[in-house]
């Protein structure tokens, strides 16, 4: 049954998966040229390897270590030095990502050894997609690992989510239904993460990934970041008619959390079909470029 729900889930729900917009797409660079695509939920690197000289062997020399015998030799040299300084880099920027207010991926591991080990098995399974190409006498290998789905990243925090309700606000609104909610946080320092909330400013969580349904999370991401609210990408998440606000301000350690007024989320709140919307991770943040 669980199973059923979760196809039914993808089905009805599949626009809401991030597409290809790169005006708008989210990127942070690290230091050693690692991509974090926050739109997409991956990253993404590149190497570029040049090929070893070929030369025929005819037996009367030795080939030196900068020399092949055929092309299919130097390029499988090179995919294979491509390869590990592409695992490398992943690696590296893997356990730097940010997951919550308080930890990178690295940090978490630390604190949780059964996260560490799923997250282990699931890296040592290389599950980087990758793309090759020759110029000339160079390969150009770009690796990507994706977080959203059922075997990558998010996945493994699957039984970390779901289990909670909204908050019950004490003051009654008239019920208003929204296809979504958008929080302009352009203006703000606001770091992208797996795990952001989103909190009123008595810092009860209006949106968390306990609230969040799980199967919605693994599949599209809890929220949507953009940098252009033309985006395409906007209404494919949100919908129509999604509630617009600003945010008050940034909180946590890793600057990850947002907080709204308390009558925007007795606003966000008052609605059941609203409420619904949200628990499906119809949410976008927009965030500076």
């Amino acid at each position: 049954m669980k199973n059923f729900s979760a196809i039914a889930l993808i089905l009805l729900f599949g626009s809401l998966l991030p597409q290809s917009d790169l005006s708008a797409d989210v990127l942070i660079k690290d230091f050693f040229g690692a991509i974090s695509n926050w739109t997409n939920f991956k990253l993404e690197v590149e190497t570029k390897e040049e090929l070893q000289r070929i030369s025929i062997d005819d037996g009367s020399e030795n080939l030196d270590s900068e020399t092949v015998s055929s092309l299919n030799h130097a390029r499988t040299n090179a995919y294979q030095r491509a390869k590990k300084d592409n695992r490398q880099k992943l690696n590296r920027a893997l356990e730097k990502i940010t997951i919550d207010e308080n930890y990178n991926l690295g940090e978490y591991m630390d604190e949780n050894p059964n996260l560490r080990e799923k997250i282990i098995h699931y890296y040592n399974a290389e599950p980087e997609i990758e793309k090759k190409k020759y110029e000339k006498n160079f390969l150009y290998l770009k690796s990507q690992l994706h977080f959203l789905g059922k075997n990558n990243l998010i996945s493994k925090f699957y039984s970390e989510l779901g289990g909670e309700e909204f908050p019950i606000l004490n003051d009654n609104l008239p019920p208003v239904a929204f296809t979504g909610l958008v929080i302009d946080a352009r203006d703000f320092k606001l770091n992208p993460a797996i795990f952001p909330k989103i909190q009123n400013e008595y810092g009860a969580d209006i949106f968390n990934k306990r609230i969040a349904h799980p199967a919605s999370v693994q599949e599209f991401g809890m929220i949507l970041y953009l940098s252009d609210p033309k985006s395409k990408l906007l209404e494919k998440r949100v919908g129509n008619n999604p509630y617009w606000t600003v945010p008050i301000g940034v909180t946590g350690k890793n600057k990850t959390n947002l907080t709204v007024s308390y009558e925007v989320a007795l606003k966000i709140l008052s609605s059941t079909i609203t409420q619904k919307n949200l628990k499906l991770c119809k949410i976008v943040i927009l965030v500076a470029e």
